[in-house]
């Protein structure tokens, strides 16, 4: 992963891989993780393995709001559905305080009532 970011800095996908194949690392969730997956979805937004990706280690980092901002655009697309009305409750639990671990898991596609 590490000779494709090199070759290209700048591809989402490639940052989100970078991001991934951080998971096994024993301090994960790192900054290289948050900092790939943040770009990936900064440079694809509306991409929503992206944001979901980003926002997972955002909450897991104690940075809920930043995840709210990253959540946001895919949340409010018209045409997302279930994974937009999903996001959307990920949202107000975030908004209204509740656990990480319950906000995690309506984020993997738990029910938290």
């Amino acid at each position: 992963m590490g000779a494709a970011y090199k070759l290209s800095p700048h591809d989402a996908p490639t940052l989100y891989y970078l991001s991934r194949v951080q998971i096994n690392r024993p301090d994960y969730p790192n900054d290289t993780a948050l900092n790939a997956a943040i770009q990936a979805s900064d440079l694809s937004p509306s991409t929503e393995a992206y944001a979901l990706h980003a926002a997972y280690i955002l909450i897991q980092k104690d940075r809920p709001q930043d995840a709210v901002t990253l959540l946001t655009p895919v949340a409010n697309n018209p045409h997302g559905g279930k994974m937009a009305q999903r996001l959307g409750l990920v949202i107000k639990a975030i908004e209204a305080n509740k656990p990480k671990a319950d906000v995690i898991e309506l984020l993997n596609g738990g029910d938290t009532d």
